[in-house]
């Protein structure tokens, strides 16, 4: 054995993971207990409840525990269309449905935390919603991008 430490050994055969692991169980039992121990029910009862604060309603339960998931690359849903539109107009049944937008100021800044716009007296960063279904994707120099249902589109200054 060598007089290294490197945090991953240790003497008692225990990784530090696990030690961490096992002794924050027990801490946070201890932590519960000391929390349950002060409410006046657990102390009439002796630990043990006699009766449930409501009727109960349910007849059947389903749990679900799903672990993991598929990555984010699995999800990603690739459009090769959307790059044959660019640059095109907007459909007239969709032009009828975006509302007007009027934009007095538009402040871009390197970082994108610190870029908005006021979008009818509304102040927006990017990722807000303008209206129900219009959402401020993109603020640039040029203008904002926003999206529509599928449609992304530019409003130039």
């Amino acid at each position: 054995m060598s007089n290294v430490c490197t945090g991953y050994e240790s003497i008692a055969g225990m990784s530090r993971r696990r030690f961490l692991n096992q002794f924050g169980m027990g801490l946070g039992g201890m932590a519960l207990g000391g929390l349950l121990a002060d409410s006046p029910s657990a102390m009439a009862s002796d630990g043990i409840l006699k009766a449930l604060h409501h009727a109960p309603r349910a007849k059947r339960v389903i749990f679900l525990f799903q672990s993991g998931g598929p990555s984010q690359m699995d999800l990603f849903d690739y459009k090769p269309g959307l790059t044959d539109q660019r640059g095109e107009e907007l459909p007239d049944s969709i032009r009828a449905e975006v509302p007007e937008i009027k934009f007095s100021v538009l402040v871009f800044a390197a970082d994108p935390a610190d870029r908005f716009v006021l979008i009818n007296g509304q102040r927006l960063g990017e990722g807000d919603s303008a209206q129900p279904g219009l959402k401020v994707k993109e603020i640039r120099r040029e203008g904002v991008v926003f999206s529509y249902r599928v449609y992304q589109f530019l409003v130039e200054r």
